[in-house]
């Protein structure tokens, strides 16, 4: 796609990305994520979330000079 140059009045190809669209897309979907997310769990309904272990275990480091 050719656009006018502001410097000169020749045309040249535009070879930068708007990213403009991308980030309002992504914003629209992170908010309707939040909304149903809390939606979902304020409204009672039963979500099995998976369960997590935590098992602490002993470290021992031992280190040993040569002389």
């Amino acid at each position: 796609m050719k656009f006018l140059n502001k410097y000169n009045s020749d045309f040249e190809e535009l070879n930068s990305i708007n990213i403009t669209p991308f980030t309002d897309c992504m914003m629209v979907l992170l908010i309707i994520f939040m909304i149903t997310g809390t939606a979902l769990t304020q409204a009672g309904f039963n979500i099995n979330l998976p369960k997590t272990v935590w098992v602490m275990k002993k470290l021992i480091l031992k280190i040993y000079l040569k002389n």
